[in-house]
């Protein structure tokens, strides 16, 4: 079986969890906030074994497809934000 041939079926709407990874958690937690009009649920999933970096949970409601690459990517290009999982 090939992966690429498979879409998963999300059902719209629903509310989806983004892993945000950075290194200060003020500047993101305001950064999620800005970008979801603060429309969102954020929790401290874990932070790394020296501390230098975290990961918050961030669960948005979200109506279509459009929308949740839209917050994903919108996430991405948050200077304070690392990696968005």
């Amino acid at each position: 079986m090939n992966l690429d041939d498979q879409k998963v079926c999300i059902e719209y709407p629903c509310r989806w969890c983004y892993k945000v990874i950075g290194s200060d958690e003020t500047e993101m937690r305001a950064a999620i906030v800005e970008v979801t009009a603060g429309a969102c649920e954020i929790t401290l999933s874990r932070s790394s074994a020296t501390g230098k970096y975290l990961a918050l949970n961030v669960t948005v409601q979200v109506g279509d497809e459009k929308t949740r690459i839209a917050v994903y990517e919108a996430l991405c290009r948050e200077p304070s934000v690392k990696l968005v999982l």
